[in-house]
C-alpha cells in the first residue's frame, strides 16, 4: 500500500521588486527612453540571464580557454576546483592541471587550435584549491571568442569512476591469479555444459590445446569417443538432477595428441548474485600418475605372493592366538603340512619352558601381544617338531594391515646349527643399551599400581627427580591427584585393551614448565612401557602459529579498529602475560604518537597525541624490539637516552610495528609484579607476532578509509546512493525472510534551485545539511537515511508499518517548522515526500520500492500546484 504526504512550511509572501534601468544614447551619451531601445535591452537581459542560468546549472564545468588563459567559467567549474571565478580567470589554465598531465592537455589544445580538428574525449587530473586532485573527462570544441580562436571545454568529474575502476582492476587481478594458479584444469561452460567460455592455463597444460583453440568450442573434442560423451551426459543429467552437481571419480579423456588419460571430473553450477544459474564450472584432475601407482601396487602384491611362496625361510600370518596362513618353506622347517599348522597356536610348537629357563610359552604370548601393540619383535625360540624333536628358530614379528584387519606377519629361520646365536643375542643387548644411552626421551616401566619399576638411562634432565629417588615410588608420591588419576586411568586402559595409548601433560621441572607427549604401551600383564617426549617448543610454536592465524582472521572479521585491538590483546594474552598492554601508532606527518588501545593497572591512557618519548619513543627511533628490565630502564635514563614517563614497572617489553618497511607504531606489554618477568624468548615471540599485528592494523585502517569514502555523502554525512543500496538491499532480503514490514520515505527540498540562485550555493548546501539533521532527529539509529541525489533524500524505516507513517511525517513537519522559526535565514524551507510500504506478503525489489515512493512524491508536487 502506498501513501503520499504533503509537507509545506509556512513562509512569508514577498513580492519581487521591479528592476528598471536607463540606457545611454550611443550618439549623445545621454539616457534614452525610446520604447524600441528599451524593448531590445530587455530582450538582451532576458537572453543573458537565461544563458547564464543555463550555463551555471549545467552538470558539467564549462570553460573557454584562449592563449593559455580562461576567458569564461561557469559555477560548476568553481565547485569542481574550489577556486573563485576571478582566480580561475586570472591564473594561466595549465597551472590548474596536474604536472604529469599538463603537457598532454596543452598538446591537445594546441593541436585543435592549429589544425581545427575535433579531439576525442580524454581524461586528466585537475588540481583543486585544497591540494587534492580530481579526475575529469574533457570534451572540447573550437569556437570564435571575440574574433579570435578559442576552445570551449566541457569537464565532467569522473573521480569516483576512476576509483571504482581501480578497485575492479584489483579484484580482477586477484581472480585471474587464483584462476591461473590452479593445478587442475578448470573450464567455464555455458548453460548447456557444452560450449567453453573460458579455461585456465592448467587446462592447456593437461589437454595440450592453446586457450584460443578451446574457447567457443563444445567439449566434445575432449572426450575419447561418442560413447564416452554419451556416458558423461547420462551421468550429468542424473547426478545434477539428484545432487545439484556431478562427480566422476574415474573418467577417461583425450589430449590433443590423441593420448587418453584417467581423470577425476566434477561439474558444479555457476550462479550469479541472484542465485540464477548462468553456466557451469568443470574441473578435471589428471590422475594418470595415481593410476600408475595403483597398478604398480597391484604388481607389487603379485611379486609379494611370488616371494611369499618361493622364499627360503618360513613366512606365516597369525592373529593373537592362531596361525592363519604359511608358505611352503614353513612346511619344510616345521616338518609338517600346512593343514597341521594353520588353525593351531604357536604355543603348540614350544615347550612350557626353555632349557635355560629364560623363555616360556607365556613369554611367547607376551611377544605376540607386544607386536600387536605396534612394537616389532625379534627373538629366538625353541620349537618342537611333531615327533618331539626340538629345534631353534629366529623369529621376526611385525604388525601389518591387510584388508583393514590387523594381523602379525612372522618370518622364521631355522638356526639350530648356528653357533652364532648366543653372540647375536649378546650383540643385540649391547646395541639396546647403546640405544637407550643415546635417546633424549624419558623411558620408564610403570606397573598397574603406578609404581616406577625401571628407568632407562636416557635423559635424566627431564625427570622430576633423580632415577634413584623415583625407583620404587608411586605416581602418587610425585604428582598432583588430578594428574595421577589421568595416568592410572591410561595404564589401566592399556593393560585391558593391549593397545598403545597417547597422553599429553605438563610437568614443572625446576623453574620450567615442560609439555610431554607420552606413549604408553603394554609390556607385561601388569606393567607398561612409557616413552615420554618433550614437545614444549613444538606446542609453543603451534600456539604462535594459531595466534597469527587468528590475528589475520580478526583483521578480516572484526567490526572496526576497537574490536581488532581487543582481539589482538586477547590472543596475545594466551602466549605471554598481557595484563598491561597498549598499542601506540605513529603519525609521520605530525611526528606524534597516539594510543588507540591502552590497558594499564596504574596509568590512564594519554588523552591525545603526544611527542615521541619514553621507551615507546626509544623503540620507534631505533626500529628494534626492546626488553627493558628495571636495570636496563635505569641505565637508559641515566645515559639520557630516554626520560621516565608514567609508573615504572618491573619489566617492559615492546616491539616495533612495521608495514611494508614503514614504522607505524609500537606494541608493548608491562609487568608491575615481581613474580612476573619477561625473557628473550618472550621478546622474540612479541617481535614475531608484531609483524602480523602491523599488517592487520594497516588492513583494517585501509578498509575503514575505503568504506568511509565509498559509502557516505561528503556534504551531509548520510549514506550516499551506493551505501544506501548496499545496506537497504540487505534489509529487504532480511524483511522478506522474516516477514517484516518496512516504510521507504522519498523526499526532496522544494525550490532548492531558487535558494541557490537567490542566496548562493553556500545557503543551498546549508539547507541540505539541515534536511539531513531533521532526518537524523526523526528516525531511529536502526533506520537507514541517505542522500541519493542533489536535493533527493531517502529513509528506509525498518520494522515499521503504515500506521507509523503519519507519526513520522508529523515529526518531520515539527522539526522542520522549529528550524524555520529558529533560523535567521531569509527563506523558509519546505519538503515534498512520498511514502511506500514494503509488504512481505507481496515482496518487491528495492529499486521498485524507491520508484513507487518517488512517483508519489512527484504526484504530491503536482497536486500542490
Amino acid at each position: 500500500m502506498n501513501s503520499k504526504k504533503k509537507i509545506v512550511s509556512k513562509s512569508k509572501n514577498t513580492k519581487p521588486k521591479k528592476l528598471t534601468a536607463k540606457v545611454a544614447n550611443p550618439q549623445t551619451g545621454l539616457p534614452s527612453d525610446g520604447p524600441e531601445l528599451r524593448q531590445v535591452e530587455k530582450a538582451l537581459r532576458i537572453s543573458e540571464d537565461r544563458y547564464r542560468l543555463l550555463v551555471d546549472n549545467a552538470n558539467e564545468a564549462i570553460l573557454v580557454a584562449q592563449n593559455g588563459m580562461l576567458k569564461f567559467v561557469n559555477r560548476v567549474a568553481g565547485d569542481l576546483t574550489g577556486y573563485s571565478e576571478k582566480e580561475l580567470t586570472s591564473i594561466p589554465f595549465p597551472n590548474f592541471i596536474h604536472p604529469d598531465d599538463r603537457d598532454m592537455v596543452v598538446k591537445h589544445h594546441l593541436s585543435q587550435l592549429e589544425r581545427d580538428i575535433i579531439q576525442p574525449k580524454y581524461a586528466f587530473r585537475l588540481n583543486t584549491i585544497d591540494g587534492s586532485t580530481k579526475w575529469v573527462e574533457i570534451n572540447a570544441v573550437l569556437i570564435d571568442w571575440e574574433g579570435k580562436p578559442a576552445t570551449l571545454n566541457f569537464l565532467s568529474d569522473i573521480t569516483e569512476r576512476k576509483q571504482a575502476e581501480e578497485v575492479l582492476r584489483e579484484s580482477q587481478k586477484l581472480h585471474e591469479k587464483t584462476f591461473a594458479s590452479l593445478l587442475d584444469a578448470v573450464f567455464i561452460l555455458d548453460n548447456d555444459t557444452t560450449e567453453i567460455k573460458d579455461c585456465n592455463p592448467a587446462a592447456s597444460a593437461i589437454f595440450g590445446y592453446s586457450r584460443q583453440e578451446m574457447l567457443s568450442r563444445t567439449t566434445e573434442f575432449l572426450h575419447v569417443d561418442q560413447a564416452s560423451l554419451e556416458e558423461f551426459r547420462k551421468h550429468l543429467n542424473a547426478d545434477v538432477k539428484e545432487k545439484g552437481f556431478l562427480f566422476l571419480p574415474e573418467f577417461r579423456m583425450k589430449r590433443k595428441d590423441g593420448t587418453v588419460f584417467h581423470s577425476e571430473h566434477s561439474v558444479v553450477p555457476l550462479e550469479n548474485e541472484q542465485g540464477k544459474r548462468i553456466g557451469w564450472v568443470s574441473v578435471v584432475r589428471d590422475i594418470t600418475e595415481r593410476k600408475r601407482v595403483e597398478e604398480a601396487l597391484r604388481e607389487s602384491e603379485e611379486k609379494f605372493k611370488t616371494l611369499f611362496n618361493s622364499a627360503n625361510y618360513a613366512i606365516f600370518t597369525m592373529n593373537h592366538t592362531t596361525f592363519l596362513d604359511c608358505n611352503s618353506t614353513t612346511e619344510k622347517i616345521f616338518r609338517c603340512s600346512k593343514d597341521q599348522i594353520v588353525g593351531h597356536s604357536p604355543v603348540d610348537f614350544s615347550p612350557e619352558q626353555q632349557p635355560d629357563g629364560s623363555f616360556s610359552s607365556k613369554s611367547a604370548v607376551e611377544k605376540i601381544e607386544s607386536a600387536f601393540a605396534g612394537e616389532p619383535q625379534f627373538f629366538e625360540w625353541l620349537h618342537t617338531h611333531l615327533d618331539g624333536t626340538p629345534f631353534y628358530v629366529e623369529v621376526s614379528l611385525n604388525r601389518v594391515f591387510i584388508g583393514g584387519e590387523v594381523i602379525l606377519q612372522a618370518i622364521v629361520r631355522d638356526i639350530t646349527e648356528r653357533k652364532q646365536a648366543e653372540e647375536a643375542l649378546h650383540q643385540s643387548e649391547v646395541e639396546l643399551r647403546a640405544l637407550f644411552a643415546s635417546m633424549h626421551d624419558v623411558v620408564l616401566v610403570i606397573d598397574r599400581d603406578g609404581v616406577y619399576r625401571k628407568i632407562a638411562p636416557t635423559n635424566p634432565g627431564l625427570l622430576v627427580k633423580p632415577p634413584e629417588e623415583l625407583l620404587g615410588k608411586t605416581l602418587r608420591d610425585v604428582f598432583q591427584p588430578e594428574q595421577v588419576a589421568t595416568f592410572i586411568s591410561a595404564v589401566q586402559q592399556v593393560l585391558d585393551t593391549k593397545q598403545t595409548a597417547q597422553i599429553e601433560y605438563d610437568l614443572i621441572i625446576g623453574d620450567q614448565t615442560v609439555r610431554f607427549e607420552t606413549y604408553i604401551s603394554p609390556m607385561t600383564e601388569d606393567s607398561t612401557l612409557w616413552v615420554a617426549h618433550d614437545i614444549t617448543r613444538r606446542k609453543r610454536f603451534e600456539l604462535v602459529q594459531n595466534a597469527i592465524f587468528r590475528i589475520t582472521k580478526a583483521a578480516i572479521t572484526s567490526e572496526g579498529m576497537d574490536a581488532l585491538y581487543h582481539s589482538i590483546h586477547s590472543i596475545l594474552g594466551e602466549l605471554i602475560p598481557t595484563e598491561n598492554f597498549y598499542i601506540a601508532l605513529y603519525d609521520p606527518v605530525t611526528e606524534l604518537i597516539s594510543f588507540p588501545y591502552y590497558v594499564d593497572q596504574y596509568d590512564e591512557s594519554p588523552s591525545g597525541p603526544t611527542q615521541i618519548q619514553g621507551l615507546t619513543g626509544y623503540v620507534l627511533c631505533t626500529g628494534r624490539p626492546l626488553l627493558a628490565t628495571r636495570e636496563v630502564f635505569d641505565r637508559l635514563v641515566g645515559q639520557g637516552e630516554i626520560e621516565a614517563v608514567g609508573t615504572v614497572g618491573v619489566d617492559w617489553m615492546g616491539a616495533p610495528l612495521k608495514a611494508e618497511g614503514r614504522m607505524i607504531g609500537v606494541m608493548a606489554v608491562q609487568s608491575y609484579t615481581e613474580g612476573i618477568h619477561f625473557d628473550q624468548e618472550d621478546l622474540n615471540l612479541l617481535e614475531f607476532v608484531s609483524t602480523q599485528v602491523a599488517q592487520a592494523i594497516e588492513r583494517k585502517r585501509l578498509e575503514e578509509e575505503i568504506r568511509n569514502l565509498s559509502l557516505t555523502d561528503e556534504l551531509t554525512g548520510l549514506y550516499n546512493r551506493r551505501g544506501f543500496t548496499l545496506l537497504a538491499g540487505q534489509e529487504v532480503k532480511l524483511a522478506h525472510r522474516i516477514k517484516r514490514s518496512m516504510l521507504l520515505f522519498f523526499t526532496d527540498v522544494d525550490d532548492l534551485k531558487v535558494i541557490n540562485d537567490t542566496h548562493g550555493h553556500a545557503q543551498g548546501d546549508l539547507a541540505l545539511k539541515e534536511v539531513s539533521a531533521i532526518l537524523k532527529e526523526t528516525f531511529r539509529e536502526a533506520d537507514i537515511p541517505a542522500r541519493i541525489g542533489g536535493d533527493e533524500f531517502v529513509v528506509l524505516a525498518v520494522d515499521a508499518s503504515m500506521e507509523s507513517a503519519e507519526l513520522l511525517t508529523n515529526r518531520i513537519q515539527a522539526n522542520l517548522e522549529r528550524r524555520n522559526q529558529q533560523g535567521d535565514r531569509a527563506y523558509q524551507m519546505s519538503l515534498s515526500m512520498g511514502i511506500a510500504r514494503y509488504d512481505p506478503e507481496a515482496p518487491c525489489t528495492l529499486s521498485k520500492l524507491i520508484a513507487q515512493a518517488d512517483a508519489l512524491m512527484y504526484q504530491q508536487k503536482h497536486d500542490r500546484k
